[in-house]
């Protein structure tokens, strides 16, 4: 949390600096609608066996624990409940599983434990189905080592000031369509408000790309406009109109309501969200933040005071008062970008499943699975 000596380092899925892919294309790259910055990577719900390992990811990162956000298998795959786990090459795999009382859903399904703080690697083995979304990392709150990173917030984080009557959280679920699965918001809540005047302040240190993430519901005909005041700077408008459906699309979650990409002054700065207008049945649903910490040196510009506004839908959108009948954007999205499949070439690494190289030389993977055989059952496990 921001205010706390750790802070959260999101991670997207396309960052293959941090994420390893099995290297034989048991994964599909995928632009989806609903995932943070329209992208996910998705396991086969199939193994391929190629008498060594099955099914992989290797995620490499700096931080103290990683958590991961996507899609859980469907129920009733072979196999599909659990997956294994090796954490900094560990002579043991663990087992673990999904954590979904009701799969398939949209939510985090794996927590690392809380490691010492340092360079890590986690290999999760056998994953038939689930998809990666984004990672979470801890990080001490330490600006010389958060320099140019992606922070997350979550909508209760302290940081965050709430002032109104008809504020609410909420761990309601959310769906895109009714064959995705349902969505759990990022840290299992949202706050809400129907209620003109309602707002919130963030305090955030300067950096770039300040994001307001929630949940547009084209479930809710009716008008929301808000307004977003940057280190008291003029006001920035987004109106939205949903009109009756019914639509392609429920409930849009990752949805960017605001952008500011941006570069800041050093220092504090705030930016306040405003309730101007909320009519119909239409609510504002905020989930998260998301900013780009400062850099530890160098010189940045001079903060404006213009800040634009993102629509999510049609990506940034510079000053002024922003208007649309959302319902027309989203048709084109859907004819563009609604689960476009697309490989993408990955980088090979040596470590630790090089499929060339003497396995004895790696991690034990006589510890994971027989040659041959299926991983369950077959693993030295400690079951977390």
């Amino acid at each position: 949390m921001a205010t706390s000596d750790l802070v959260s380092v999101i991670i997207d899925d396309t960052n293959l600096d941090v994420f390893q892919y099995d290297a034989l294309d048991t994964w599909d790259s995928l632009a989806t609608v609903e995932a943070f910055n329209e992208t996910s990577h998705t396991a086969a719900h199939t193994l391929v066996n190629r008498g060594d390992v099955l099914n992989y990811v290797q995620i490499l990162f700096e931080g103290s624990a990683l958590a991961l956000v996507g899609n859980t298998p469907p129920p009733g795959a072979a196999n599909a409940e659990t997956f294994s786990v090796i954490i900094d090459s560990q002579s043991q795999a663990a087992n673990s599983s999904y954590g979904d009382p009701d799969p398939p859903s949209y939510r985090q399904w794996y927590q690392s434990p809380i490691m010492a703080y340092g360079f890590h690697n986690i290999t999760l083995v056998n994953l038939l189905g689930p998809s990666i979304d984004y990672a979470v990392i801890s990080r001490p709150n330490d600006v010389t080592m958060l320099s140019g990173q992606t922070i997350i917030v979550d909508n209760e984080d302290p940081a965050l000031s709430y002032e109104g009557q008809a504020w609410g959280t909420s761990s309601q679920t959310y769906t895109s369509t009714a064959q995705d699965p349902k969505i759990v918001p990022y840290g299992n809540s949202t706050h809400a408000t129907t209620s003109v005047g309602d707002h919130f302040e963030f305090a955030f240190p300067g950096g770039s790309e300040i994001t307001i993430y929630g949940v547009l519901d084209f479930t809710r005909p009716g008008n929301l406009s808000l307004g977003f005041y940057l280190d008291n700077a003029d006001e920035q408008r987004l109106e939205l109109v949903v009109p009756p459906g019914p639509f392609p699309i429920a409930q849009k979650a990752n949805y960017a309501f605001y952008r500011a990409p941006q570069t800041l002054t050093r220092g504090d700065h705030t930016l306040m969200v405003t309730v101007l207008e909320c009519s119909g049945n239409q609510t504002f649903t905020f989930d998260y933040i998301t900013y780009v910490s400062p850099p530890d040196t160098a010189s940045v510009v001079q903060a404006p005071t213009a800040p634009s506004v993102a629509h999510a839908l049609t990506g940034p959108i510079a000053g002024g008062v922003v208007g649309g009948v959302v319902f027309l954007l989203l048709v084109g999205l859907l004819f563009d970008c609604f689960r476009r499949r697309k490989r993408q070439t990955r980088p090979k690494f040596d470590y630790p499943f090089n499929h060339k190289v003497d396995l004895a030389n790696r991690i034990p993977l006589e510890s994971i699975l027989s040659p041959k055989e299926m991983i369950r059952g077959e693993l030295d496990v400690e079951t977390k």
